[in-house]
């Protein structure tokens, strides 16, 4: 009796047949030594993740070309906040369950396999503690479950962009560039709450990462972005190859706010305007990053500006982007300003390449425009109204709690220093602790009234 667990698997090559009837597909393949449970478990498999299809497949073992009950398809995982699909064929022993089964990630066109990665071996071949440690009692279910987790955290692929656009596809110079030229392929000079977070991980998929936009700043250059910026909206100069040196592409704000320095300064890069009506942008910023937001000014964010400078550096160039406080129809006419102009600018550009895109057109136009292959993963869709109120509700309750645990730790130093240093050592720390957080209220408050 052949089974794949008495003989090692090379990197698969495989043909999937046509899809058929699953009792069918088991009985096809007389040396299974439990068929009725591999009946069952791929019905509960293809119930719970019907993007993994029972097939006929062919494997290349060492010991010649095998035909094996196999699972063929995508399962999803959840990656940054965005859902994902890794492509995968599962191969059933045929001495399931005693065996567990075997497990490849297939690159599609346009993927490549992240090498070292801790689960994933230079073939796709899986490894996991699930699988090394199976019995009996283990399904594929779970297992699903468990590379859906594992490779949410640490993905197993990589977008690669085609050979013809590793490199720029122009070589024109914009009108007056100088100096040192930017890194950037790509340039989304527009404003934010456009599907310009959906645009990001697009491109990192598809190989123009990393991408900067208003999120990179919170989660990898909050202590010296912001005053950057500011100092770019106060007029004292602004080096956009500094801040963007060693990103591929960029969007939204603050970035949309100095284009023509950026486009200046990267005369190659491609240009894309995401789309969108302005009265569907309006109600997107209200119910988000607006001031008319009224999570965006709980007193919890406002503790987050007292206590963390760098939090409060952010809100301060957050108002430098006035459309954050307009009114809706002066702010609904400057976004279709701002739109306009910047398409004006584009085309005198020499030919500068420009997509007007909306993500909801999916990949094909934007993989068209840059010239490059469509992936086999749905085009991501993140940061919805609701994973924003999500993420402000969470900073809300982190203000919150890092006032309380100031306090407290203040009132516990003032207890300590009077009860080791007498009562007017404790009553002058007392003095000091609260003029720090009087001068840290006034500052938050002085940048609140900022206009």
């Amino acid at each position: 009796m052949s089974s794949l667990s008495n003989g090692r698997l090379k990197a698969p090559s495989v043909s999937a047949g046509i899809t058929v009837n699953v009792a069918e597909l088991v009985e096809a393949f007389p040396n299974y030594q439990e068929p009725d449970r591999v009946q069952r478990d791929v019905l509960e498999l293809s119930k719970s993740c019907k993007t993994l299809v029972p097939k006929r497949g062919s494997v290349d073992l060492e010991s010649g070309r095998t035909e094996l009950l196999t699972l063929h398809g995508t399962f999803p995982m959840v990656f940054r906040n965005a859902q994902y699909f890794t492509p995968v064929q599962i191969y059933i022993t045929e001495s399931y369950p005693a065996s567990p089964p075997v497990c490849y990630i297939i690159p599609t066109p346009g993927m490549s396999l992240r090498a070292g990665h801790q689960s994933v071996d230079e073939t796709g071949l899986v490894s996991l503690p699930y699988l090394q440690g199976w019995s009996a009692a283990h399904n594929l279910v779970e297992l699903v479950g468990t590379m859906s987790t594992v490779f949410g955290a640490q993905p197993p692929l990589f977008a690669t962009p085609s050979p013809s656009s590793s490199t720029p596809t122009k070589t024109t110079k914009a009108s007056g560039a100088s100096g040192k030229q930017g890194t950037l392929q790509v340039v989304c000079p527009n404003y934010g709450r456009t599907g310009t977070k959906s645009l990001k991980a697009a491109l990192e998929i598809l190989g123009f990462g990393p991408c900067y936009h208003m999120v990179s700043i919170v989660e990898s250059h909050l202590k010296n972005h912001p005053q950057l910026w500011v100092d770019g909206f106060q007029g004292r100069g602004l080096d956009v190859n500094k801040i963007l040196d060693g990103y591929k592409a960029v969007v939204d704000w603050p970035a949309a706010s100095f284009y023509k320095e950026v486009l200046q300064s990267n005369p190659d890069a491609k240009v894309i305007m995401t789309v969108r009506d302005p009265d569907a942008w309006w109600n997107s910023m209200v119910a988000s990053i607006h001031t008319k937001n009224p999570v965006l000014g709980g007193w919890g964010i406002f503790f987050l500006e007292v206590l963390k400078s760098d939090v409060r550096l952010y809100k301060h160039m957050l108002r430098y982007m006035k459309t954050h406080t307009m009114e809706e129809d002066e702010a609904k006419a400057d976004y279709v300003r701002h739109n306009k102009e910047v398409l004006a600018h584009v085309g005198a550009d020499n030919g500068r390449e420009l997509l007007e895109f909306s993500v909801e057109q999916g990949w094909g136009p934007l993989c068209k425009f840059l010239d490059v292959s469509v992936p086999d993963v749905p085009f991501p869709k993140v940061n919805s109204r609701e994973e924003l109120k999500i993420r402000l509700n969470r900073f809300n309750r982190h203000g919150w709690l890092l006032m309380a645990a100031t306090v407290t730790v203040a009132g516990a130093s003032v207890a300590a220093a009077s009860f080791f240093g007498g009562k007017r050592a404790g009553g002058a720390l007392a003095a000091t602790e609260a003029l720090v957080l009087t001068s840290r209220f006034r500052k938050a408050l002085a940048l609140r009234r900022t206009d």
